[in-house]
């Protein structure tokens, strides 16, 4: 998570001295002797700062390897509608730099965000070989963890009611926004139910403002 009054403070490495950056991509690419990857791909939940992209381009540099940019997370757009930093915040300004020289270098961007290449040509990162991989479900496995027995039969009596069920899996946190669906279930007419399964800090919150929206 980001502070919320970051100290950007920059050092050069002296003489002699590598980055952690380099130590890490030096370290990895000992390891890549054989079998050579054909791709190395870095994705985006963390800030793109330079001890991040900067080691995996390295590292795709020395492997003689494809690099591939996942957009996991819209950066810098994530903590500035999550905290509230400014466009000109340094540490805004850095990720945006970052998020730029990735999209440039990489021989290929891929997201499960349907319109992600638009967003980053908003930011001057207009991406190369962009392509969007949605998230997808193979029916024919069988699921190795099925939900609490308690939750299975709260659906099946909703749907024996007759309800459309709207399901949230996922996790609880403040970057879900998730108070919005719970506006949202409480101007919704009936015969339709809202479910929200997972865990996380924000669920008792969640539950608070769940009883005061009726």
């Amino acid at each position: 998570m980001f502070p919320q009054n970051p100290r950007l403070r920059r050092q050069r490495p002296g003489a002699g001295e590598k980055t952690s950056s380099h130590f890490a991509a030096n370290c990895t690419a000992e390891r890549l002797a054989s079998p050579k990857p054909t791709g190395r791909m870095w994705s985006s939940p963390l800030p793109p700062t330079l001890l991040t992209g900067g080691g995996a381009a390295r590292i795709a540099r020395i492997a003689k390897a494809k690099l591939i940019y996942e957009v996991h997370d819209l950066w810098p757009l994530s903590p500035m509608e999550l905290y509230g930093y400014k466009a000109g915040h340094p540490l805004i300004h850095l990720i945006r730099r970052e998020v730029r020289r990735l999209s440039r270098k990489s021989d290929g961007v891929v997201s499960i965000l349907e319109k992600a290449d638009l967003y980053l040509a908003s930011i001057g990162a207009s991406p190369k070989n962009y392509q969007h991989i949605p998230n997808g479900v193979d029916f024919r496995e069988e699921p190795e963890n099925l939900p609490p027995k308690k939750h299975q039969e709260l659906l099946e009596l909703l749907h024996s009611r007759g309800h459309f069920v709207l399901l949230y899996l996922g996790g609880f946190s403040a970057a879900n926004a998730l108070e919005d669906l719970v506006f949202a279930a409480a101007l919704a007419p009936p015969g339709i139910a809202f479910v929200l399964m997972g865990d996380g800090p924000y669920k008792n919150e969640l539950r608070s403002r769940a009883k005061n929206c009726g």
